[in-house]
């Protein structure tokens, strides 16, 4: 019976760790998102000032995460995530809407990808 109680007690504390660590991957992920999100807006606002920000941010949070990106992804997606955002930096700071937009789709089908499990 006691050790009924441990093998229930070390399940229990492993699911809610592993609960844990996805609820922080998915907030990873909703972080990445919402910034790429809000670089599409200010490119479709003709914002090139914000968006240029935004994409510094991006690449910030990129930089921040990459131990995490590593863990969850292969090399070829968090290396090819790295490029995507320095071509998107590349096509706002030449005001190249259509590129930019083409670079954030790639962008979101890393993202997509990395955090898919």
């Amino acid at each position: 019976m006691k050790n009924w109680f441990v093998i229930c007690t070390v399940v229990m504390l492993l699911g809610g760790w592993s609960f844990a660590g996805s609820h922080d991957e998915d907030s990873g992920k909703t972080s990445l998102q919402s910034q790429v999100d809000s670089v599409r807006q200010s490119i479709e606002q003709k914002n090139w000032r914000r968006a240029a920000h935004g994409a510094h941010e991006l690449r910030q949070m990129y930089d921040q995460k990459e131990w995490k990106l590593q863990l969850l992804g292969d090399e070829s997606e968090y290396e090819g995530l790295q490029q995507d955002i320095a071509r998107l930096q590349a096509a706002v700071k030449a005001r190249d809407k259509a590129n930019a937009f083409t670079e954030l789709a790639d962008i979101e089908v890393m993202i997509s990808n990395i955090y898919s499990y």
